[in-house]
């Protein structure tokens, strides 16, 4: 894309700003539905991590472009995935994350956690039967006493 005098290019595919405009959309969304309590001391703590996700991903965004002086080369155009292969990858991870989601309504949160966990990282190809095991136990086991045992949430 160019703009003025200055060609604006991504390093790699649009696919790696997916999470941080999703996670921008979402601080956006909590930061103007809490609108009416922001000035309140309950809202301390939220909003300087606001203001450290907001720079982290500002950086992260940044990181992600070329912006280089504009000349009459041509431009050479980038697909949105690089290959079939990783458009299917993308496609069976967000399958999959949907499946965890209704899972979690049918079976629980302490096993539909583990079986994603187990098959995301194997999909994404970790191989190591001790990662496979001893990672998703160990995180389930600490988001469930984080939010269950410590701050008290029912989990589903």
């Amino acid at each position: 894309m160019k703009i003025g005098g200055y060609r604006i290019q991504l390093k790699n595919s649009y696919v790696n700003l997916f999470v941080p405009i999703f996670i921008a959309a979402v601080l956006a969304y909590y930061m103007i539905s809490a609108w009416p309590i922001v000035h309140t001391d309950a809202m301390l703590l939220i909003r300087v991590l606001a203001a450290f996700i907001t720079l982290s991903l500002v950086l992260i965004i940044k990181d992600e472009f070329i912006i280089q002086k504009a000349d009459d080369a041509p431009v050479e155009k980038k697909p949105f995935f690089s290959s079939d292969q990783e458009c299917m990858k993308f496609i069976g991870f967000v399958s999959l994350t949907c499946l965890y989601f209704i899972a979690l309504f049918y079976i629980g949160f302490i096993i539909s956690t583990l079986v994603y966990s187990i098959v995301a990282m194997y999909y994404l190809g970790v191989r190591s039967v001790l990662t496979l095991t001893l990672l998703p136990i160990l995180f389930t086991g600490i988001i469930y006493t984080v939010f269950r045992v410590l701050l008290l949430v029912r989990l589903p």
